[in-house]
């Protein structure tokens, strides 16, 4: 199969004045749940709308699920690096219009999308990804420090409204939680259903990235 196109990293430049990181999460089952409230929280305070919020907790739903999968051991054990364990970071971008969602993790490998049958619970992650950022989606090697590599999708206004219909570009028929993570099946029935309001008083974030 053709290998895809590695698009550059959206942040690399200037032009994103909203910035926040999450505290380090590590390779655990509960990082998922932790992140999706994180990224909720904050796309309502920079008042980027429902549809980029539900989008935005699927996105980030998706890959630090993928990002603890990979730092997880074969007999289910977080992996350990230097007696510490394997960690998971979560970094937001936004210009006020479009959103960024950086997860940088330290595991080997690279994620590569995979086709999944209707039985198979694995290989529908980043295909939804994919849906919900018109392929607007990469990785890269991390250049020094703790991380191994990146992992971004860009989420943009267009993309996010996909979020509401059930069964279309961004969601496919059948989607199952991979065992031993945390359920993104409910993350993603919720997204389709709820319209919920602005979470916290909005506000203003200050950059708090590296």
């Amino acid at each position: 199969m053709r290998a895809r196109a590695r698009l550059e990293r959206p942040v690399s430049g200037s032009g994103w004045p909203l910035v926040i990181e999450l505290p380090p999460l590590g390779a655990l089952r509960t990082s998922p749940g932790t992140a999706r409230a994180h990224v909720r929280a904050v796309v309502a305070a920079w008042r980027l709308g429902d549809d980029m919020a539900e989008a935005a907790v699927v996105v980030t739903s998706e890959l630090v699920t993928n990002a603890v999968q990979a730092s997880t051991g074969p007999d289910g054990r977080p992996l350990y690096l230097n007696g510490r364990m394997a960690g998971v970071w979560v970094k937001l971008f936004s210009d006020g219009t479009r959103l960024v969602v950086e997860v940088w993790d330290q595991a080997p490998g690279y994620p590569q999308p995979r086709s999944a049958g209707a039985d198979n619970t694995d290989g529908r992650g980043l295909r939804l990804v994919e849906g919900l950022t018109g392929k607007q989606w990469g990785w890269e090697p991390a250049r020094g420090g703790r991380a191994v590599k990146c992992v971004w999708a860009m989420v943009r206004p267009a993309a996010a409204e996909m979020i509401a219909q059930p069964g279309g570009a961004g969601f496919p028929e059948a989607t199952t939680a991979p065992s031993g993570v945390a359920d993104t099946n409910k993350v993603r029935a919720a997204a389709v259903t709820r319209r919920s309001g602005a979470i916290g008083s909005p506000r203003l974030l200050e950059a708090t990235g590296r």
